[in-house]
């Protein structure tokens, strides 16, 4: 069981090698790549530091899975409920449930226009078209201005 937890925290170590590939180019979908990456790492090692010390947690998964085998040695079919439970049908009950909770209502118009327009930036390809974007759009909008410091005009690597 340990090495399966192990393994877990080497996985997302290597998302988080692949996601610094990403994020080195300078690009906004490479930095959400970075964050994700991030976060899956803490939440596997907090998950293991929270399992680890203490012996009976540690035992109930193994217990679980010692128990779903000897059921299935009895008959295969309840694998395949198993599988299609698990799988399939509790995580399309689980986005059904959720559906309504992320619904375009809840956000304003005026965040949907700038997370669209970042969005436009971000398909541009140079740091300097970037900029010229995001100029003309300020321009436009006269809502918010973007500090010197922030501007980004180096060159891609």
């Amino acid at each position: 069981f340990p090495f399966v937890l192990g393994a877990n925290i080497g996985t997302t170590i290597t998302a988080l090698l692949a996601a610094l590939v990403l994020s080195g180019q300078g690009d906004i979908a490479g930095m959400a790549a970075l964050q994700v990456a991030f976060a899956h790492m803490l939440f596997n090692i907090l998950g293991v530091a929270a399992i680890m010390p203490f012996r009976k947690l540690r035992a109930f998964p193994v217990w679980l899975a010692m128990q779903l085998g000897s059921i299935v040695v009895r008959n295969r079919g309840y694998a395949f409920v198993y599988i299609v439970l698990i799988f399939f049908l509790l995580p399309l009950l689980i986005i059904f449930a959720t559906r309504g909770a992320g619904n375009s209502d809840s956000v304003s118009k005026s965040a949907q226009t700038e997370m669209h327009q970042e969005m436009e930036l971000a398909s541009i390809d140079t740091p300097a078209q970037q900029t010229m974007s995001r100029n003309a759009l300020i321009g436009k909008r006269h809502t918010r201005r973007i500090p010197p410091c922030c501007t980004d005009v180096r060159p891609r690597r």
